[in-house]
């Protein structure tokens, strides 16, 4: 296996020159602009590589949690890589088609991890994609971990965001400055997700809709590193999910049938090197089979950020996330997360360093256990894309 790992990275490696050794024959051409990009008549690829060192200090609120009868957590201090990825996207047949690869080598297994890989049928009115991809729920969870402005996504991102799944996506513009998506996949049930096929008839069925006003640029990236960023922009979003699926979704310890329908509103603002967004989510979850509020579940959660450019090189920024379980099945009452960051950006997006402090406080639901506890993060990251 090592040998045809060897033989399959040399190939890789191999390819821009036995193109470029042919592209008198073929019209074609190897440059590099925000990444390795090959092109000829009827095809074209871009290679970008993704790597992200980090250094991380926990300071766990270990006698916060005894005092309320859970099991301490241990301080960490920790290097880590937290993505190792190669990202292959591009056309083919005259752009009539085009396709996206992506793999990481940092996983929790130690092996691959499969992100991305579709095809997508391109028209004037609309595109039509198959494959794994990610869900159109949550703006921040579909900005590339490459363009945050934070060094990680929020806590109800994580919480809400369904993120990568199989399945089908129809997505085309709407007006001047508006997209919208329409799709089905392949669902939560029990031994479904990224990387796995279905296993019953529950789909996940999907509709958004985001449109920008003024010269707000792409959703596709946080903060506001347009060249010329004196003109204000905004942008606003709404998507929804529903779906039907099998398993312990309320950690129930009993898998059952249920339902579930998810709503998110997003909203950003920019201008002159100042950049806000903001998104609500709400999801209620439906147990078939459980009466009363222990078969239910009502989730709520927001987070606001705002960044400021000093220069172009060095950005500041804030951010407030608040998630709100439902009390009837959730032994947290509540959890506030803030976040503080620096950035110098390098090269944008595409080369920074970024340090950033964390608090996430937990309140527990005083019907189960009255009290709280307090854990302190702080992160230094050296990202690049290219």
């Amino acid at each position: 296996m090592r040998k045809l790992g060897l033989i399959a990275a040399a190939s890789l490696f191999a390819l821009p020159a036995f193109s470029t050794a042919n592209a008198a024959d073929d019209n074609g051409r190897v440059y590099y602009k925000e990444g390795t990009r090959l092109e000829f008549e009827d095809f074209d690829m871009k290679i970008n590589l993704q790597v992200q060192s980090r250094f991380t200090y926990e300071d766990n609120d270990a006698s916060g949690r005894n005092d309320v009868g859970l099991d301490g957590a241990s301080d960490v201090t920790s290097f880590d890589l937290r993505r190792v990825r190669v990202n292959f996207t591009g056309n083919l047949l005259k752009k009539q088609f085009s396709y996206q690869v992506q793999n990481d080598f940092r996983s929790s297994n130690g092996g691959g991890d499969m992100k991305d890989a579709w095809l997508q049928w391109n028209s004037d009115e609309a595109k039509l994609r198959f494959g794994q991809t990610k869900i159109p729920f949550s703006r921040q969870e579909l900005t590339s971990s490459s363009n945050l402005q934070f060094i990680d996504r929020s806590i109800v991102n994580d919480v809400f965001a369904p993120s990568r799944q199989i399945g089908a996506l129809l997505h085309g513009p709407v007006g001047d400055g508006g997209t919208y998506y329409v799709g089905a996949f392949n669902g939560e049930s029990e031994g479904e997700g990224r990387n796995k096929p279905g296993n019953d008839n529950n789909l996940l069925l999907v509709a958004a809709a985001n449109m920008n006003i003024g010269d707000y640029g792409s959703r596709g990236m946080e903060g506001d590193l347009r060249a010329k960023n004196d003109e204000f922009g905004a942008t606003v979003g709404v998507s929804t999910l529903y779906g039907q699926g099998t398993g312990d979704v309320l950690d129930t310890e009993t898998p059952d049938d249920f339902d579930r329908f998810d709503l998110n509103v997003d909203l950003g603002a920019r201008v002159a090197g100042f950049s806000a967004q903001s998104e609500f989510y709400y999801s209620t979850i439906d147990l078939d089979n459980v009466d009363g509020d222990a078969g239910e579940a009502d989730l709520f959660g927001f987070y606001v950020q705002a960044g400021y450019m000093l220069d172009k090189e060095w950005e500041v920024a804030v951010r407030y996330a608040y998630l709100l379980p439902d009390e009837d099945i959730s032994v947290v009452d509540d959890e506030n997360e803030f976040n503080a960051v620096v950035n110098y950006y390098l090269n944008g997006h595409n080369l920074k360093l970024q340090t950033g402090v964390t608090f996430d406080q937990t309140n527990l639901n005083p019907d189960v256990a009255d009290g709280d506890f307090t854990d302190f993060r702080f992160e230094t990251q050296l990202a690049g894309y290219f």
